[in-house]
């Protein structure tokens, strides 16, 4: 290392004074020509810069305040680290704000720690091009934000129960395989070891193809964001769909409560028709439902309607007094129901029952 750096000073040394590299007295290595802190031609009307005393190696360039400098790579200059330049008013539009710092590669950027590309953005670097920004490791930020003001949007639309779709995506759980990125191997910039969980993006294509991206390798990529409107719309549809099965069951319990008892002749003084809770409930194979009907009931049946009030099953009831029916569970499908005693044509009561699979 002593070494070299005696070779840098009597390189510097033997340099006229007008050379591009020098060593400056505050110990610092400067490249570039100093034109004294304005630009050239621009007349002495700017304000002096501020002298940088810190920095071990200083790059200056042509603009104001030798600001715009420049580390090129290669004899073709495909890569470069560059300073946006300080332009004078009136120079023109320079594309980059004054202060940036611009890293442009011809085949786009990569960050690598050890072995493994942790960052990068490949070619072609074209504007609304196929590539994206890829990390191979979780990022951390306390707070991330996507622009979405209105001002941004055309052809708004209501998704139209798109809900309805997301029972057709199978989520499943999956470890990742070790993969490539270009010439550097991810094997060390995550674990691959761990469980995680969410689509097929070849699945997912079929079903909701603008949440799904394709690289110019064929890779297909999920906007997992895109699908929180899909799940909002989901639960405002199952939303409506419980309010309207909460007011048929308040409708059928009130009907219940308001139907008139049936005649008890032949029961007994004080017996009237009734209808208990079926047993056992939740019920998996078989459920049975028990009930009083009056001797002399010209008709008797047990009706059990699905929550949207369409009827599934009618058991007529042949015997009298304390009696009963049988549910088989194959015959309706997993889910709530709602059954109720007709006896001669009043609803004596109603009840629910769960049919689990």
């Amino acid at each position: 290392m002593k070494r070299l750096f005696a070779i840098l000073m009597a390189a510097i040394a033997i340099l006229p004074a007008t050379a591009q590299l020098k060593l400056i007295g505050t110990g610092q290595v400067q490249v570039g020509k100093d034109y004294g802190g304005i630009l050239p031609g621009s007349g002495s009307g700017q304000v002096p810069v501020v002298n940088d005393t810190t920095s071990t190696l200083k790059i200056i360039g042509p603009g104001m305040y030798q600001s715009g400098g420049s580390i090129i790579f290669g004899r073709r200059g495909d890569v470069s680290i560059r300073e946006s330049p300080f332009l004078n008013m009136g120079s023109g539009y320079h594309p980059y704000k004054r202060g940036s710092l611009i890293l442009e590669g011809y085949a786009g950027f990569m960050v690598v720690c050890g072995d493994s590309a942790v960052l990068s953005y490949g070619y072609p670097c074209v504007p609304g091009g196929l590539s994206a920004l890829s990390m191979s490791v979780p990022a951390k930020a306390p707070l991330f934000l996507t622009q979405s003001d209105q001002r941004l949007k055309s052809n708004v639309e209501a998704l139209g129960k798109a809900g309805e779709l997301l029972g057709s995506l199978n989520p499943v759980s999956y470890t990742l395989n070790e993969a490539g990125n270009g010439s550097l191997e991810k094997r060390s910039a995550r674990s691959d070891a761990n469980l995680r969980y969410g689509f097929i993006a070849q699945e997912v294509r079929e079903i909701f193809p603008n949440l799904v991206y394709e690289d110019e390798n064929g890779m297909l990529s999920l906007d997992y964001q895109g699908f929180i409107p899909v799940l909002v719309d989901a639960v405002k549809e199952l939303q409506g769909e419980v309010k309207r099965q909460n007011e048929v069951i308040a409708s059928l319990t009130q009907n219940a409560r308001k139907a008139p008892a049936a005649s008890v002749d032949g029961l007994g003084s004080g017996t009237v028709a009734s209808l208990s809770q079926n047993r056992p409930n939740p019920f998996r194979t078989s459920t049975v439902i028990s009930c009083t009907v009056p001797e002399n009931a010209a008709s008797a049946y047990i009706c059990v309607y699905d929550l949207s009030g369409s009827q599934k099953l009618r058991c007529d009831i042949a015997d009298r007094g304390e009696t009963g029916i049988t549910i088989e569970g194959n015959t309706l499908s997993p889910g709530m129901y709602v059954y109720s005693l007709i006896v001669d044509g009043a609803e004596i009561d109603s009840r629910r029952m769960i049919l689990t699979d």
